[in-house]
């Protein structure tokens, strides 16, 4: 979703096969690739089903999930994916990321760091 400029400096199919592959992790979690889970429908997690704001959801939430999966052993923060996600997109992060946390999706067996 071209928030950094390392996203920027990528070409289209670069980040159509980063999107791909990280729709093929959610997929291997129980998400479905195209469209949203009965929980996330009942949780209000977009404005309005079908169009384009689920579809941009349903790409930020795979990419929080294969960002989780990267690395199970260290806590995912919010500003993590704010800093590789487009701020255009900043309601869909909250959202993805609050359903994923408070639904232990990611963030399990770990705990948040603290900076001193």
């Amino acid at each position: 979703l071209g928030g950094t400029l390392k996203k920027r400096n990528r070409t289209k199919e670069d980040l159509e096969k980063e999107t791909e592959i990280e729709a093929m992790i959610a997929l291997s979690l129980g998400f479905p690739i195209d469209e949203l889970l009965e929980e996330e429908k009942k949780a209000g997690v977009v404005s309005e089903l079908g169009g384009k704001q689920q579809n941009d959801y349903i790409v930020v939430r795979n990419h929080i999930l294969a960002r989780w999966r990267g690395n199970v052993q260290v806590w995912l923060s919010k500003g993590q994916i704010k800093e590789t996600v487009s701020g255009d997109y900043e309601h869909l992060i909250s959202s993805a990321y609050d359903f994923l946390l408070y639904n232990g999706y990611i963030n399990f067996g770990v705990a948040p760091s603290f900076v001193a």
